[in-house]
């Protein structure tokens, strides 16, 4: 119940963001905790072939079958981790009236979900001889 009680506050919570939007950022605090993020989410997403490998094998097993739903989340879930964890934090900040801090949590959730969205892109453009 308490889980419960808690969305309903966080649903009837109103944001306004004009005072998101005229905070200032510390561009030292945006830096580290991009490096930071970024970091954890290339490990979750090397965790990801590591889970997958552990549930499906390797060789010939594996690569005969296919496997669309796990693929998709396996594909996914990094991004959905990490974006409740940058979420989170900037919801508890936004309580404390540390606006500079949500503002910085909402440009480094955009920067990674951008780069998820092209890494084929630049992984193809990175590595292609």
């Amino acid at each position: 119940m308490i889980i419960f009680d808690r969305l309903i506050i966080i649903a009837r919570m109103q944001i306004h963001f004009k005072p998101i939007l005229l905070s200032k950022i510390s561009y030292l605090h945006l830096f580290i905790r991009l490096i930071i993020f970024s970091t954890l989410f290339i490990f979750l997403f090397y965790l990801n072939i590591f889970f997958y490998w552990m549930q499906f094998g390797e060789g010939a097993s594996s690569a005969s079958e296919y496997h669309p739903i796990a693929i998709i989340v396996y594909d996914i879930y990094p991004l959905v981790i990490f974006s409740a964890l940058c979420i989170f934090l900037a919801f508890k900040n936004y309580k404390v009236q540390e606006y500079g801090y949500v503002k910085t949590y909402a440009i480094i959730i955009i920067t990674i979900i951008v780069l998820y969205v092209l890494r084929n892109t630049i992984l193809t453009d990175l590595f292609s001889s």
